[in-house]
């Protein structure tokens, strides 16, 4: 099972049926399933590693300063206030 950002390659759990039903059993639980489907997109591997969220607001270690705090999929930044 492929869910939009899943970081397993695909065949990593095929010789491990035990492990494998245990992965789509989490990955049925409703607030896990709801996260994993607002949860940034991991890229810049190698280069300059960053979570995207789903507007495209890229958040890396050198960019924001500050923190920032992903809320319905999208980033919240400090001085976002909501």
């Amino acid at each position: 099972m492929a869910l939009h950002g899943q970081q397993l390659e695909p065949d990593l759990l095929a010789g491990w049926p035990g492990l494998g039903a245990w992965h789509e059993r989490m990955l049925s639980l409703p607030r896990l399933a709801a996260y994993l489907s607002q949860r940034p997109e991991l890229n810049g591997i190698g280069e300059d590693p960053g979570l995207e969220d789903r507007e495209g607001v890229r958040v890396t270690q050198r960019r924001p300063e500050g923190r920032a705090m992903l809320r319905d999929g999208l980033w919240l930044f400090e001085d976002t206030e909501g």
